[in-house]
């Protein structure tokens, strides 16, 4: 039986939360009997060396095509080239700026031609007015929250039927592996808290340094952020000016995340916003505690407060202090924490709960 062909199209490969989960997807259907090739804006990032060997890797526009003025349109171009030459039976795009490419190529594609699945893994509100109006032109949308399906289809005026909620996931046993890593040592007998993302403002682990710094009014503790980003310069200024630099530790990107994790006593989130926050799924999966902000998106779709973690008013860094030495004091409740949260990961979570068929809009995702 001939493999289906699937191209999944994104920007690059560099160190976000939705790279590794396109990373993650690419593997997982090409060990399912799917043929994967991967197209890129630009060939580049960290997490090319995470892909299998039998996925195929490909710039979008070569180097040798000469750009038009407009890039959008070039892009267009390279983007319907690509399509008539490999003739894949799906594309799947991620990220605002690669779904309007394949959403504005529909115009040009035979109605026989490939489905076209774009994803929604962060707030609609942040996509252009263009890319919200061309989303009804997609054949499935997949969101990765049910606040972000709910948007689409009540504010965006989606039709209920193409839009399906799949929940990010994780790979349990490939975490328990890769945590296991010893070359990372806590820093001393402190209490350390983690934080995992692209230092950026949306991240907003300026609040992570604001809340170690009342802190360490009750008890000695450090805050290791593992990541790189646009803000780590500024990131590093506050914690010199709060007399924090050697309680803040700043290991840039990782791929392994995990034995920092593992090595915490509390993983805290304290974005502006997201989609459903993966960190918080793996350091779950790690058994580490979990407090996040209380965003519009993802976390309360996780999070049960008071038995798996904590959730705390967005931008409140009082309340977010307040959680965390609570739970820093009081081992049962970090204990019923990693319990609860490992349980929620294990049964709901995992990433084997994505369906290796052919994503169309009759595809039977499960969304329990």
């Amino acid at each position: 039986m001939k493999r289906k062909k699937i191209f999944f199209f994104s920007g690059s490969l560099r160190a976000g939360g939705a790279e590794k989960r396109l990373s993650k997807l690419c593997n997982y259907f090409s060990i399912n009997n799917f043929n994967v090739t991967l197209v890129l804006l630009d060939i580049r990032g960290p997490l090319l060396d995470s892909l299998n060997d039998d996925i195929k890797v490909v710039r979008l526009c070569d180097h040798k095509i000469k750009l038009i003025r407009n890039r959008l349109i070039t892009r267009i171009i390279c983007f319907l080239n690509l399509v008539k030459k490999e003739k894949p039976d799906i594309i799947f795009t991620t990220l605002a700026g690669t779904n309007l490419i394949s959403l504005l190529s529909t115009y040009f594609l035979s109605k026989n031609g490939p489905k076209i699945v774009s994803e929604v893994v962060t707030h609609p509100i942040r996509h252009s007015r263009l890319i919200r109006n061309l989303y009804h032109r997609a054949d499935l949308i997949i969101s990765n929250s049910e606040g972000i399906k709910n948007y689409l289809i009540d504010k965006l005026s989606i039709e209920e039927y193409k839009v399906k909620r799949i929940y990010n996931g994780v790979d349990l046993e490939k975490i328990e592996e890769m945590s296991q890593v010893y070359e990372y040592d806590k820093k001393n007998s402190q209490k350390m808290i983690v934080n995992v993302g692209t230092l950026s403002q949306v991240k907003n682990q300026k609040d992570a340094i604001f809340s170690l710094f009342l802190i360490n009014h009750f008890f000695p503790c450090t805050l290791t952020i593992v990541g790189e980003g646009d803000m780590r310069q500024s990131l590093t200024k506050l914690a010199r000016r709060l007399n924090l630099s050697d309680k803040v530790f700043f290991t840039g990107f990782s791929n392994n995340p995990y034995k920092f994790i593992r090595k915490s006593d509390v993983y805290i989130l304290t974005s502006k916003n997201e989609g459903l926050p993966t960190a918080i799924l793996e350091s779950m999966a790690c058994k580490v505690p979990v407090i996040s902000y209380d965003i519009e998106f993802g976390p309360n779709e996780i999070i049960d407060h008071g038995i798996n973690g904590s959730l705390c008013l967005k931008n409140n860094v009082t309340q977010l202090t307040k959680e965390i030495v609570n739970l820093l004091r009081h081992k049962n409740v970090a204990d019923k924490y990693k319990k609860e949260a490992y349980y929620t990961v294990k049964s709901r979570f995992q990433l084997k709960r994505w369906d290796p068929r052919v994503p169309s809009s009759n595809s039977p995702y499960s969304e329990s």
